[in-house]
């Protein structure tokens, strides 16, 4: 009978410790959950949705560690051949640094928009205001290079395509950004133009001005 009693006593003596003691277990209502990251460029994209994230893993790397990330024979230069492309209006005209970047990106997105088997090139992308990955990029390449940038188009495995394609674009000061003009479109709910869906598999050509 004493050993009974003895063992009641111990164990309501911890059980009444136990639950005193304050519980450092983390509350899920207490663990913050990060919403988007920074914009780098002070954009505001009014139709971006909750928890998108940044996911360009290009900008400001130096140049030549970006090279190393592709086979050689994947890259191919090429020299941009000026008029091939009619391009009139006036706010695509002196576009520079970042601040260039996101006045393309805005014209973009009041202006053209994403289709699924739409125009393939610029010039059928400004007749019928749509286009595909293929033709979005040939119309932002064009538009870049008659700006004086110096532009990569690749390509890449997106979930819904093998051969999507965007751009990497080269900044002032050496360094480069992702630019992918499909997904600035209203299709894809105007996200920053540094946005990636894709992993990168190809570099089709590197552009200059």
């Amino acid at each position: 009978m004493f050993k009974k009693l003895t063992f009641l006593f111990v164990c309501c003596f911890f059980g009444i410790v136990s639950f005193a003691l304050p519980s450092h277990a983390a509350q899920v209502s207490e663990i913050e959950i990060p919403d988007d990251q920074p914009d780098p460029d002070g954009s505001s994209f009014s139709k971006m949705q909750p928890g998108e994230v940044m996911i360009d893993d290009t900008a400001y790397m130096d140049r030549t560690m970006l090279d190393q990330s592709y086979p050689s024979s994947y890259t191919k230069d090429y020299n941009y051949q000026r008029g091939s492309v009619r391009i009139s209006d006036s706010r695509l005209s002196n576009l520079r640094g970042r601040q260039g970047l996101k006045t393309l990106a805005f014209y973009i997105q009041q202006n053209f928009d994403h289709k699924a088997g739409g125009a393939r090139t610029a010039n059928g992308v400004v007749e019928t205001g749509s286009g595909d990955c293929w033709g979005l990029s040939d119309f932002t390449l064009h538009v870049l290079l008659r700006n004086g940038y110096t532009v990569r188009l690749l390509q890449g495995q997106s979930s819904a395509s093998s051969r999507h394609r965007w751009l990497e674009v080269q900044l002032e000061n050496g360094s480069w950004t992702t630019f992918d003009p499909s997904l600035v479109t209203e299709k894809y709910h105007f996200k920053p133009y540094w946005h990636r869906c894709a992993v990168k598999t190809a570099v089709l050509g590197v552009y200059y001005p």
